[in-house]
């Protein structure tokens, strides 16, 4: 961890963010195809390797309900990364994208969350309409 950290520093990193595809292949998985507690496990080694702010792709939030949406967020948070962003994707080839109402309240449970355990996390909405023709 201390040679991650000398690094990140002396090459003049103000932050660092994950990628979920890039985590995933480096695997051997296909983007998505990450369980959340491996996704965790992953934000939890980079925080403790460096000393500057992390933002995790925290994909759809590993749940397709608000209340899921928060509870994993809530486990998000407590590893320590600065940022997190959550996409409006199903995961579901038919139907690509959360209806509008769905991912408002998914963002907005998400954000709750975050507000909740005290943290000073950013939160990103990602739309991923540019990947869908259905948008």
């Amino acid at each position: 961890m201390w040679v991650a950290r000398c690094i990140c520093k002396s090459l003049g990193f103000k932050a660092l963010a994950t990628t979920s595809s890039g985590f995933a292949w480096s695997q051997g998985r296909a983007d998505g195809g990450v369980a959340r507690d491996i996704a965790l496990a992953h934000f939890a080694n980079l925080v403790s390797a460096t000393d500057v702010p992390v933002n995790a792709d925290f994909e759809n939030g590993f749940a397709k309900d608000a209340a899921g949406v928060a509870d994993n967020v809530t486990l998000a948070v407590r590893t320590g990364v600065a940022g997190l962003s959550i996409e409006d994707s199903t995961g579901d080839v038919a139907n690509p994208l959360f209806d509008r109402s769905t991912a408002i309240d998914r963002i907005r449970a998400a954000r709750e969350a975050i507000d909740r355990s005290g943290a000073e996390v950013l939160l990103i909405g990602r739309a991923e309409c540019f990947l869908s023709r259905s948008a």
